[in-house]
């Protein structure tokens, strides 16, 4: 049995491929060579663009895998084939990459036009266990916008208030709460983004408005719009921004892991993988606004997006 698909639904806004690839040329080259090409980015930023652009340009309709418990590989028959999400492809237990190598040795073997979406993080980990690049004639990423992108991609979309410079004082310094064991401690945490523009200021206010956002986003478009979103009225100032505030034991960062790599996942999975602590959680997490229910799966907000990844990272969970 194939891998389920399902059609993608209309995009929000996200920027055009030009804005999303270091060079587009090449990607259009290999669409019009009838070549297998990966696509790889974060969630929210902006993949579904670039294989909406190749869908368009191949006269077919983009689909996507769908987390789920549906078995076999990708069909590949079909040319061409643009889908995202692949993945969905494999799931991190025994037998769990049968899929997926199903489907490489299809799209090694085939001779039509294939565009596969991934996440930037599961197609890291694929591509140290599986070598998954050289599969594929053509690999593309999706790149980070600079603060100077980000700010032209804002005022595309939404009007910005008046934006002020931060003033010196308690805004760099707020607290976090850390739970160690059965206890939660309060401690004092610096700003540095803020203290580095107190430091350093800019004449500026906009320019350290949103190289401030970049740094928080990382470059991602989606999660920046979501993080612009956050703010009600105006004026503005950077300190204004921010993300979600948590910290979660050994537990929850690979929780926050799983989530970054497959985007969305089916919650009883994801339990079965987590253990008895899943429910307790999730519920944490989704109060802070670092995960939410989208249908039947659960999912990281674009503001958690950084907030996960700063846990990620700091655990050097892969």
């Amino acid at each position: 049995m194939a891998a389920e698909l399902r059609e993608v639904y209309e995009p929000a806004t996200p920027p055009e491929p030009e804005q999303l690839l270091s060079e587009c040329t090449p990607f259009e080259d290999a669409l019009e060579a009838g070549a297998t090409i990966a696509v790889t980015g974060g969630q929210y930023a902006g993949r579904s663009s670039v294989l909406e652009y190749a869908a368009d340009a191949l006269e077919t309709t983009q689909t996507r895998l769908d987390p789920g418990e549906s078995t076999g590989g990708l069909a590949v028959e079909a040319d061409p084939l643009v889908v995202d999400n692949c993945q969905h492809l494999y799931t991190r237990a025994v037998d769990g990459f049968d899929r997926l190598q199903e489907t490489l040795t299809a799209i090694a073997n085939s001779d039509g036009t294939v565009v596969t979406g991934w996440n930037d993080l599961a197609w890291s980990y694929l591509d140290r266990i599986e070598a998954i690049d050289k599969v594929f004639d053509e690999h593309v990423s999706i790149q980070a916008l600079s603060a100077d992108e980000l700010e032209a991609y804002l005022r595309e979309r939404r009007e910005i208030p008046t934006i002020e410079e931060d003033t010196l004082g308690d805004s760099i310094v707020s607290s976090e709460t850390y739970t160690t064991g059965w206890r939660e401690v309060t401690l004092p945490k610096i700003d540095f983004g803020v203290l580095n523009d107190q430091l350093w200021p800019t004449q500026n206010p906009a320019q350290a408005f949103f190289a401030r956002l970049c740094s928080l986003s990382r470059g991602n478009p989606g999660v920046a719009l979501a993080l612009f979103d956050q703010l009600t009225g105006g004026p503005v100032s950077p300190s204004d921004l921010t993300t979600p505030s948590i910290d979660v034991e050994e537990t929850g960062v690979f929780l926050l892991r799983l989530l970054l790599g497959n985007e969305r996942a089916a919650p009883e999975l994801l339990a079965d993988r987590v253990g008895g602590q899943f429910d307790r959680l999730v519920g944490r997490l989704t109060r802070a606004g670092i995960t939410t229910r989208g249908g039947d799966s659960l999912m990281l907000t674009p503001t958690g997006v950084p907030t996960a990844l700063d846990q990620v990272e700091r655990r050097r969970i892969i």
